[in-house]
């Protein structure tokens, strides 16, 4: 097997021909998993932008702020009881050349190791209280809620890895319902009814809620292991040393990811030892995390594809689904830019006025992500075929950065420099991974359709900015007025110019289809 795209032959005109009729059938059955993403994805971000808004609003900014400064902390010592087996299973399960007797073993084996890592880790938490106060720097009733929550740890370790399980075998569905709608949707539902029905303080509530939550998630994903045969029938033994080959370059990976996406709220809560403050950026920062929603969704499917297509020779179909997906991807995440460039106070206005000092935040978390789309999902194109060590390599870079420029700007810029920090690190992250990943493959996304998603944002932009310095009203009527005329102008002019021929012939016939029904 060759290990570069882009020194792989296509065998002449006739190659090429063959490669685009096999994707025009195929284009059916990815149309319906990217749409089967996005609805998954779009409803999972609805779920967590209510839960956002809902906790906001009821909590005080200081509890709010000391709960996601608590699980913040957490979600740094899960880096460990997960292992790295999240993306690890995802690659297992994905390979063709793995019988499902392994799988079964392998899928125990993890969850084994997991639970006894977790057990370990809050066992430590308990035991270890001076070293831990010293590391969470702020106070006795953090650790006292640090305690509290410590089993969330098992519970979120094995919900993770069951839901990447499921992932690995293309389960689209189940993936979302597991990963977001459960854990948002059934969270904000349980809080609501403890807090209103039962009358049970803030802080309580919401804390029962992630215990909750987590239970579903975990009750929920056994059922559908079963399903997938997982938990019955022969079990054969799979190698020990390619199962920590996959987990442990993605456990120094997955560590610095998860560093990189934490270590802001972190250092907020260490450094300014300001709750209020740290609830307002965490519910910016959180907001801005929307416009990774299409990003999400297409690795979501393109994850395990790339697995699949790598080892099983398919390297034009690999390169031709990089190249599609990134471009709507950007498509996607310049309309979610350009619209909170033009009403980020609006939008925070939902959560609550207290809430506003946090629009540049916002913005800028937006900015990154958008930097972030432009290469799609580089990350899983070098981790998905056997070079995990260069998502490190990237990851390492980024946290360098990350911290460096939070330790400088956030005395300075206070949440606005963390902001600037996290979204530095994310471009940074990208920049490498996608160097690296051309060296070997050499397959990159852009193509003149790019450039056509520029006068796209500009057409939508101006006169919806105009249009927002107008109007003045009730900022939930600025949002779906200004929301409306913006998506509008900018799909319009999207259809026009960034469509292929083939995706405009595409569109076409569903709308036909429709006004036929």
């Amino acid at each position: 097997m060759q290990s570069s795209i882009g020194k792989h032959k296509y065998g002449g005109g006739n190659g090429k021909k063959l490669i685009l009729l096999r994707a025009k059938f195929q284009n059916k059955g990815l149309l319906a998993k990217i749409l089967s993403a996005f609805v998954g994805q779009g409803v999972g971000i609805g779920f967590q932008f209510v839960f956002i808004i809902v906790a906001g609003r009821i909590l005080e900014e200081s509890v709010y702020g000391q709960i996601v400064y608590v699980y913040t902390f957490l979600s740094l010592v899960m880096i460990l009881t997960k292992f790295g087996l999240e993306n690890g299973m995802v690659s297992l399960m994905a390979r063709g050349d793995i019988d499902i007797e392994e799988k079964r073993w392998s899928v125990l084996f993890c969850l084994k190791v997991a639970t006894v890592l977790s057990i370990l880790a809050i066992v430590f938490l308990f035991i270890a209280e001076p070293g831990v106060k010293l590391l969470m720097g702020n106070g006795k009733s953090n650790y006292h809620l640090l305690k509290v929550m410590s089993p969330i740890i098992l519970l979120e370790t094995w919900a993770m890895i069951i839901a990447s399980v499921i992932r690995g075998f293309k389960r689209i569905t189940a993936y979302y319902i597991i990963y977001m709608h459960i854990q948002y949707g059934a969270r904000v539902v349980i809080f609501l009814i403890l807090y209103y029905l039962v009358g049970m303080e803030g802080l309580k509530a919401i804390v029962a809620s992630y215990y909750c939550s987590y239970v579903a998630m975990v009750i929920y994903g056994h059922f559908c292991l079963r399903e997938i045969h997982l938990f019955s029938g022969m079990k054969a033994k799979f190698p020990v040393t390619i199962i920590l080959g996959l987990t442990v370059p993605m456990l120094l990976s997955n560590a610095i990811d998860v560093v990189n996406a934490q270590i802001d709220q972190y250092m907020i809560g260490y450094m300014m030892d300001d709750s209020k403050k740290l609830a307002v950026y965490s519910v910016a920062l959180n907001i801005g995390k929307v416009s990774s929603f299409a990003l999400v969704a297409v690795n979501s499917i393109f994850a395990p594809m790339i697995s699949e297509y790598y080892y099983g020779g398919k390297f034009q179909e690999l390169e031709r689904l990089y190249s599609l997906l990134t471009k709507w991807v950007v498509v996607f995440n310049a309309l979610a830019t350009g619209f909170i460039s033009i009403c980020a106070e609006d939008v925070l206005m939902i959560a609550g006025s207290k809430y506003i000092e946090g629009k540049t935040v916002l913005l800028i978390i937006f900015i990154g992500q958008l930097a972030n789309s432009l290469v799609g999902a580089v990350g899983f194109l070098n981790s998905m075929t056997g070079r995990p060590q260069y998502v490190m390599y990237a990851a390492v870079s980024g946290i360098c950065v990350n911290i460096l420029l939070n330790k400088i700007l956030i005395p300075i810029l206070g949440i606005n420099g963390a902001a600037i920090a996290t979204a530095s690190a994310l471009t940074v992250d990208i920049i490498v991974n996608f160097v690296l990943m051309y060296r070997y493959l050499h397959i990159q996304p852009y193509n003149y359709k790019y450039i056509c998603i520029v006068p796209s944002f500009v057409a939508a932009f101006v006169p919806t900015y105009l249009l927002h310095v107008v109007i003045n009203t009730n900022f939930i009527l600025k949002i779906v007025v200004c929301g409306g005329v913006y998506t509008f102008i900018y799909s319009l002019c999207t259809y026009m110019f960034v469509f292929s021929s083939e995706e405009r012939v595409h569109v076409k016939k569903k709308f036909s289809k429709n006004k036929d029904k």
